[in-house]
């Protein structure tokens, strides 16, 4: 009876025993029929791809603002050398102006006075020109200038030159001439009395009516004895 017993607790063992590696050999076989798992290599791939995109737009949006202005700084040396070139082709010439404006403060008027440039400044560039008025006419002002034509300014306080001036005199009318230094000479008196005249004619007279020529003073006279 005893070795009944250990007779079947030894079968029991092996049935145990049989079963375990037979359920071992099961999920062996079944573990090796899957595919085995492989890594996210494709996904790694496209968000390093991704990465690295972004880094270069970045590295090139960074270098966009120096080629920008490196572009800027070629444009403005370009147009800078085409202004002075330009400059050096455009030369002053013999039908080139200066234009002499005085204003005069006694009576208001602007006296203007075209002449050709002189021999000396044909051929100049406008810098060289520029020069030569600021070193020849240091009494006047440019206002504008060119190749073509200078026009200069200058403030007076006598009279426009090489005109008349109708003026009260001691009650009387008198004509004055202006010299060409924009001084007043005694040309003419009349007898004509400012008492028989309106205040309004009273006072031009006191402050005095300039006219171009003799002609146009005889006449106004000539009104004012009427």
């Amino acid at each position: 009876m005893y070795y009944r017993g250990r007779k079947n607790r030894r079968r029991f063992i092996i049935f145990v025993c049989t079963i375990l590696l037979f359920t071992g050999l099961v999920y062996g076989y079944i573990s090796s029929d899957k595919p085995p798992r492989r890594p996210n290599i494709a996904k790694n791939t496209q968000e390093n791809d991704k990465k690295n995109k972004n880094q270069n737009n970045q590295a090139l949006d960074n270098e966009k603002p120096e080629e920008k202005d490196v572009a800027n700084t070629s444009n403005e040396d370009k147009e800078l050398v085409d202004f002075k070139e330009n400059q050096e082709r455009e030369i002053v010439t013999e039908n080139t102006e200066i234009v002499f404006n005085t204003y005069y403060k006694t009576t208001g008027e602007i006296e203007k006075n075209a002449v050709k440039v002189p021999v000396t400044a044909v051929g100049m560039n406008l810098s060289q020109f520029k020069d030569y008025i600021e070193d020849n006419y240091s009494g006047w002002r440019i206002k504008t200038i060119s190749t073509k034509t200078a026009a200069l300014f200058r403030e007076e306080g006598g009279f426009t030159p090489n005109t008349f001036l109708i003026q009260s005199k001691d009650g009387y009318i008198v004509i004055y001439k202006i010299n060409e230094f924009g001084e007043k000479e005694l040309y003419e008196e009349t007898n004509i009395s400012i008492s028989v005249l309106t205040e309004i004619d009273k006072r031009k007279l006191k402050k005095g009516i300039l006219v171009d020529n003799l002609n146009a003073a005889y006449r106004i006279v000539e009104d004012y004895s009427s």
